[in-house]
């Protein structure tokens, strides 16, 4: 999940010269679209996003993070109040915060569809393995830095994962939590990947 201390590096648009800084949200809005690189980011903005300690790396998961939650479905109901929250808590001014919502929103909603099936690409491609198991609980947390909003419900999934071809091996539990808006982006996207599954012909049908 994306916490709110994540959008503390949305400060660091000032890497970027002013006038880019639209461009840049663009930029990333075709990447989470599948239809830019990282290295294509890098070579039209001369900065070194793929370097995992680097400034640019974190303004980069800053913006893709503001831009995945600006294309969930709850965004016009409630969503961008919500989001606004976590900006200025994790320290983005009021005034900044409002312009990336705008900006973000602007650059990322004409291709919002194309954005979530990015996410489920990307999800796919993790690695060979398989989904053995799952478990859920949730949580109420009480008091955090991650969390804008005091007592704010959130959904703790683990995932068992085990490689094909390694049956009986444990493979890896992956931890992850889901805040309403995140868990519905993320199930209308599973929806989307169900039907597809679906309308696809069965073993049977297709040797027929």
């Amino acid at each position: 999940m994306a916490s709110p201390s994540v959008f503390s590096a949305l400060s660091l648009l000032n890497l970027l010269d002013e006038s880019l800084h639209e461009h840049f949200l663009e930029a990333v809005a075709s990447q989470l679209a599948l239809s830019t690189t990282t290295a294509e980011l890098e070579s039209r903005f001369l900065l070194p996003f793929s370097e995992e300690q680097s400034e640019a790396h974190a303004l980069l998961t800053a913006a893709r993070a503001l831009l995945h939650r600006v294309v969930g479905r709850h965004y016009p109901h409630g969503g961008r109040e919500a989001l606004l929250a976590d900006l200025t808590a994790a320290g983005v001014s009021h005034a900044t915060a409002d312009w990336v919502c705008r900006t973000g929103a602007k650059a990322a909603q004409p291709l919002a569809a194309d954005i979530r099936r990015g996410q489920v690409h990307a999800v796919s491609a993790l690695s060979a393995a398989y989904l053995h198991d799952f478990d859920w609980q949730l949580n109420y947390v009480l008091s955090s830095n991650e969390l804008a909003i005091v007592h704010e419900p959130a959904l703790a999934l683990q995932l068992q994962t085990e490689d094909v071809g390694q049956s009986g091996s444990p493979g890896e539990i992956i931890s992850i939590e889901l805040k309403l808006e995140e868990l519905d982006s993320m199930l209308e996207a599973l929806a989307k990947a169900n039907e597809a599954l679906r309308s696809q012909p069965s073993p049977v049908e297709a040797a027929a």
